[in-house]
């Protein structure tokens, strides 16, 4: 059985609501004061982490991106950086299609929409997503 992958088109839409949300708060620092920087720290890591994990298809390996996700998230709650809990918040947002993807492939071993990728719409996406280059 070969390890379940998700498509990055498929987690594309929440990292990017998740930076537009961070460059809005910070944008307002004035009223939110360093939240906006703690979401956009927390998207730079939630990047970061994914691009760890994309192999030369586009596709993520799921099992272990997810641990590392859970554990920034982790470590963001544990930590004195994350007080309000912005940033743990952030990475949860992103982890969700994750999670979705975990539900919907029990058994199965191989994510539903790895199919997508060969659409000319995903390849756009690709090249247009934040881990692309």
């Amino acid at each position: 059985m070969t390890p379940a992958t998700l498509s990055i088109c498929d987690i594309d839409k929440a990292v990017r609501r998740e930076a537009d949300e961070a460059a809005k708060k910070t944008a307002e620092a004035w009223y939110w004061g360093a939240v906006g920087s703690q979401q956009a720290h927390a998207v730079h890591c939630a990047i970061g982490i994914i691009r760890q994990h994309v192999d030369e298809n586009g596709m993520i390996a799921l099992e272990p991106c997810l641990a590392a996700l859970r554990q920034q998230r982790q470590a963001f709650m544990d930590g004195s950086y994350d007080t309000d809990g912005y940033a743990a918040a952030t990475i949860w947002a992103i982890l969700q299609p994750f999670e979705a993807c975990v539900d919907g492939n029990r058994g199965s071993g191989k994510s539903r929409l790895a199919l997508f990728l060969r659409r000319r719409r995903a390849r756009r996406l690709l090249a247009s997503a934040p881990w692309s280059g």
